[in-house]
């Protein structure tokens, strides 16, 4: 989960980015939270071209898992993020690193 400030009805800023958001409306102004699978964000070690729903962190740790490895990604406001990804992915422990977080599964949280 993630929180920050609505821009409009479908768009959140936190955590240094602006994420397009589905599943329900955020009022425009006020704060507003999305929920996203940690297993549907996707790591990647550069930085993409393109920005969209993309959020800055720090590796805080990351666990091999056997099948997959399990990073706990710290982003700008102090927010810990769970993110899964495939073993194949090594990413040490201080390193930067790019969130992609996939605008049909962010999902506005409600009431």
């Amino acid at each position: 989960m993630s929180s920050g400030l609505a821009l409009d009805d479908s768009h959140l800023s936190c955590a240094g980015g602006k994420l397009r958001c589905s599943g329900g409306k955020l009022a425009a102004g006020s704060e507003g939270a999305i929920a996203i699978r940690q297993h549907l964000v996707r790591l990647s070690a550069s930085k993409p071209d393109n920005m969209e729903n993309v959020l800055p962190g720090t590796v805080a740790r990351q666990v091999f898992l056997g099948a997959s490895r399990d990073y706990l990604v710290e982003v700008p406001g102090g927010t810990q993020l769970r993110v899964v990804a495939s073993a194949a992915e090594r990413i040490v422990q201080g390193s930067p690193v790019w969130l992609y977080l996939p605008p049909e599964r962010c999902l506005v949280l409600t009431g």
